[in-house]
């Protein structure tokens, strides 16, 4: 357990108002995982704190242990990534990767391996189409949470799966029609949406590509992906909301 004074390399994730002039943000560090913190003072106009304390920075903080939460002393920006914030389609696909973090990720646990992934796709973010870099972000950050799901074969019986074949979540993946428990939840999947999943599940962020993604898978593993995310946080993410409404104004 971290007492006294001490520093971490983090990203913002969240950021709320708290009382009349505070900031309670949670941010993940590259040496702590998961933290829960507040700026006091953070909202008034003279303070050092609000430039490094939005959604997305990545910043040097300088944290104060607390009994319950700690406080920010101290930030100093390493990296903005600024173009997160300003494009709300952007902005709202982020959030929902922040949001899924929070969820996946235990307080206080130290991933350093998901922290440099995070900076790979914030990275990605700026410059590709949100959409896709969070649908396959997504997918990915549930394998390193250890919750990958798996469509090489039959869950079940372990046999090859013919195509079209079964998402099941209590199995943990796709399984034969034979085997598929119609009492279970469980999605139809076909040979093209494994296959997206699998390229995005094994997408390099350093060495992206452009490649063909078919409307039908695309929106076949979007469906999934909140699908699974019910099935394991059990309950919808808030920002899923937030995006559905970007969407509505980009078509009004």
């Amino acid at each position: 357990m971290t007492t006294g004074r001490y520093q971490v390399e983090a990203v913002v994730l969240t950021v709320r108002n708290w009382g009349e002039a505070d900031r309670l943000v949670r941010v993940f560090s590259k040496e702590h995982g998961l933290i829960t913190a507040i700026a006091y003072g953070a909202r008034r106009p003279r303070s050092q704190l609000a430039g490094g304390l939005q959604p997305f920075v990545q910043a040097q903080l300088a944290l104060l242990a607390g009994k319950q939460v700690e406080a920010v002393k101290g930030c100093e920006m390493i990296h903005s990534f600024q173009g997160l914030r300003e494009d709300l389609n952007r902005m709202a696909y982020t959030g929902f990767l922040a949001e899924l973090i929070t969820e996946l990720c235990p307080e206080r646990q130290a991933e350093p391996e998901i922290y440099e992934w995070l900076l790979r796709v914030l990275r990605v973010m700026e410059e590709r189409n949100p959409r896709l870099v969070t649908l396959a972000a997504s997918w990915q950050l549930f394998a390193l949470a250890g919750l990958e799901p798996a469509c090489e074969v039959c869950q079940k019986c372990g046999k090859e799966l013919v195509w079209p074949a079964v998402f099941d979540m209590a199995a943990g993946g796709v399984v034969c029609r034979q085997c598929h428990d119609s009492s279970s939840e469980e999605k139809l999947f076909s040979e093209g949406a494994a296959e997206l999943l699998q390229r995005f599940l094994h997408l390099q962020w350093e060495q992206m590509e452009g490649f063909l993604v078919s409307r039908e898978a695309l929106l076949m593993l979007e469906a999934l992906l909140l699908s699974y995310v019910d099935h394991h946080i059990e309950r919808p993410l808030r920002s899923t909301a937030f995006i559905r409404q970007v969407a509505a104004l980009g078509n009004s």
